[in-house]
């Protein structure tokens, strides 16, 4: 049996430092050493890694990789438990089926206006503060970060209440932090602090789903796309096609999963203001686009829609975008990959971000939404070449706010685009990668200016 290329590092914790302090550049090293699969040693856990759109159909294969037992024990245990991206089979198909409700169409539809609202808020606030600091720039980047956290909350959660917005993003900081550290339980550490930040965070969603509970039994509505816009009450009031609802534990995870996938999407804003204000020509082009629409605010899914090259940036920006290093899995069984044996059992780590980048894409480092459109469409002409939040289906495990994240991007740089100039003074913009997702070194800082007839 040939085991994949790599080594296991040092007795014990492996190579568990190197992937902890940079795990992007850690795949991408080895990528280049070894190929789309190696092997390491994490945590104590015999583990490959695999990249590309081939890797990925084996990826998806339910009969050869599992979900449950595939997380390292100290990101289970921040993630709270077992929520959709560790169950398997009909267990994972009937939960989906229930989390998609707050993800329809319908759902996206009640959203946008709560998502337009809240950017223009933000992007406002960034604008006034430059003023009153006599044109010196902004850090733009806790901003980011607060809009992510504040646009699913007021959205999904149908949360009303900026003290309880701080509250989840200063904890959900600490909860990302963890991630990265290592998992020592001790007070003072990074994990420990973690811990503790999930405990409150789950508190305050058991709350509130009491709270959305007795408001649809008052009511007396059992269907979520007739009653309450937000999305847990969506969920609560879906039924998945076995007759399955969710109760309130699993709803507590799965709101826990949504805030934490979610958050991701602050290093895309600063991405996209970043590509746009080093491609001047894409920006140019974009802002024509919205401005022969005639549609400059009140947006709706069909404004969004019919703006095409807008959706080519937002997905070009998710492409070229380090968000999460990788997937975790599980060998169910032995299986071979390109003439390498990974034994059943061994951890199996999907990495999606080097696939963005792979060569099924013509100068894959290159930014160049055109690459979306007719004739190249080159995002369709290799399976799962194209996937930067999970791969396969959306009842797989494709991210569940696929969608969400794209409405949500494109409204962010619609407004910033239609309504705002800026400029990004001589900073450190570099990413750091001992955190997820990375992060300009400088905090992403900016000058912003609203129009005048804005």
């Amino acid at each position: 049996m040939a085991l994949p290329p790599g080594t296991s590092g040092f007795p014990l914790i492996g190579e568990t430092l190197s992937f902890l302090g940079d795990s992007f550049g850690f795949i991408s090293s080895r990528v280049k050493e070894h190929g789309n699969i190696f092997r390491t040693s994490l945590l104590g856990h015999s583990t490959v890694f695999l990249t590309g759109p081939e890797a990925c159909s084996v990826w998806l294969d339910e009969d050869v990789i599992q979900r449950g037992g595939s997380f390292p024990s100290n990101v289970e245990q921040i993630f709270g438990g077992k929520s959709l991206p560790l169950l398997d089979g009909e267990v994972h198909r009937a939960r989906k089926e229930l989390v998609l409700a707050a993800f329809s169409r319908s759902a996206l539809a009640s959203y946008v206006p709560i998502l337009e609202k809240t950017t223009r808020a933000t992007l406002d606030d960034w604008a006034s503060r430059e003023r009153e600091a006599g044109g010196s720039a902004v850090v733009a980047l806790p901003g980011m970060k607060r809009l992510a956290v504040e646009g699913i909350a007021r959205s999904i959660f149908g949360i009303d209440d900026d003290a309880l917005v701080g509250d989840l993003l200063a904890d959900y900081q600490k909860v990302t932090a963890g991630l990265t550290g290592l998992p020592i339980r001790f007070p003072g550490t990074a994990y420990y602090d973690a811990l503790e930040a999930r405990d409150r965070i789950l508190a305050r969603f058991r709350k509130l789903i009491a709270e959305r509970r007795a408001a649809l039994s008052s009511a007396g509505l059992s269907n979520g796309e007739a009653g309450a816009a937000d999305g847990i009450s969506r969920v609560l009031s879906a039924k998945a096609k076995n007759g399955e609802t969710i109760d309130d534990d699993g709803l507590v995870l799965e709101l826990h999963h949504m805030m934490l996938a979610g958050l991701i999407i602050f290093a895309e804003f600063a991405s996209t203001v970043a590509s746009l204000t080093d491609h001047p020509k894409v920006l140019e082009r974009l802002r024509d686009e919205l401005a022969s629409s005639g549609k400059t605010r009140d947006f709706t899914l069909e404004d969004l829609a019919a703006a095409s090259y807008l959706h080519h940036v937002v997905m070009e920006v998710k492409r070229t975008c380090p968000n999460v290093p990788v997937s975790f899995g599980k060998a169910k069984r032995e299986f071979t990959f390109q003439g390498s044996t990974v034994p059943e059992g061994w951890m199996v780590f999907f990495a999606a971000y080097e696939t963005n980048l792979a060569d099924a894409f013509r100068d894959a480092a290159k930014f160049d939404p055109d690459r979306y459109a007719p004739p190249r469409e080159e995002h369709e002409k290799t399976p799962n070449a194209f996937i930067p939040q999970g791969a396969g289906k959306p009842m797989g495990h494709k991210c569940a706010g696929y969608d969400l994240s794209t409405v949500f991007m494109q409204l962010f740089a619609a407004i910033l685009v239609t309504d705002y100039t800026w400029e990004l003074p001589e900073q450190d913009r570099s990413l750091t990668f001992d955190r997820i997702p990375p992060e300009p070194k400088s905090g992403l800082t900016i000058r912003l200016t609203k129009k005048t007839s804005a």
